[in-house]
């Protein structure tokens, strides 16, 4: 009989994955620091849903509408949010929304283009308005006139006193429902979220809290603009604690988005660590 062996079984590192924007680095800031780049994966909001319904991806920092296509669970206390005005989620153009024909919906969006519709429905009091996905290309060629686009993260800061026509919709889910907004959070498979990863999450937004000076001028070397403006956007635009006010705009979103018919039903489920 072969003796049982003793060596401890290695366990599988889980698969985190994170958005590549500006507005993800204070939560991403440890992590991208300590994991080898192979090992922190990133990619558009949009990818990071699909990777996690096709369970490419254990734990990601993902569209919060990603919630309403599977049992998944999210990490406690860390969120993408704006209590108010966001600056990098807007629908831009040449008219209000309300005289608007087409609004084109960000390719790489998820969430930010149910609230984009949750939004014009309750603005156009029922006026029927034509919905398109487009790329960023077709967006910067046919924004104009009737046509208008929803444009989110990096695009957006770069779009700013571009359009005659701006509306925030951070600002905008504040002004009618008076709760904060959840843009994005960590999701993850079932039971993948444990104490000690939980704490690691914690602790890389700890880092990147404290170091957005840093990276504010180091976006801005890398990719131009004003480093003022983008310490700024980090520090007092986004927000990054899901506390109770958070949650309570979140569940808010979740339900509208189910009674519109634009998301499916979602039970939100925190991870118990």
């Amino acid at each position: 009989m072969e003796a049982e062996s003793t060596a401890p079984q290695t366990l599988r590192e889980p698969r985190v994955q994170g958005v590549k924007y500006l507005n993800a680095w204070p939560p991403l800031y440890g992590l991208m620091l300590g994991r080898e780049p192979e090992r922190l994966r990133m990619a558009a909001p949009s990818v990071l849903a699909k990777r996690l319904v096709a369970r490419d991806a254990d734990l990601a920092l993902a569209p919060v509408a990603t919630l309403a296509l599977g049992q998944f669970e999210l990490a406690p206390g860390i969120c993408l949010g704006a209590d108010g005005e966001v600056t990098s989620v807007l629908i831009v153009g040449e008219c209000p929304l309300e005289d608007m024909e087409l609004l084109l919906l960000d390719a790489a969006s998820g969430t930010s283009v149910v609230l984009a519709r949750l939004l014009a429905a309750e603005l156009r009091k029922g006026r029927s308005l034509s919905v398109e996905t487009a790329d960023h290309a077709r967006m910067a060629r046919d924004v104009g006139g009737r046509t208008g686009a929803v444009v989110i993260g990096d695009q957006a800061l770069a779009l700013r006193g571009r359009y005659p026509y701006v509306l925030d919709l951070g600002q905008a889910w504040k002004s009618w429902t008076g709760l904060p907004f959840v843009f994005a959070a960590w999701i993850g498979q079932p039971g993948v979220i444990d104490a000690r990863l939980c704490e690691m999450l914690h602790n890389s937004l700890a880092h990147g809290l404290s170091a957005r000076r840093e990276i504010a001028h180091f976006w801005a070397a890398q990719e131009g603009g004003d480093p003022a403006f983008f310490e700024r956007y980090l520090t007092h635009h986004m927000q990054y604690r899901l506390d109770g006010r958070f949650e309570a705009g979140l569940r808010e979103f979740l339900a509208r988005g189910s009674a519109a018919g634009l998301l499916g039903p979602v039970s939100l489920r925190f991870a118990a660590v």
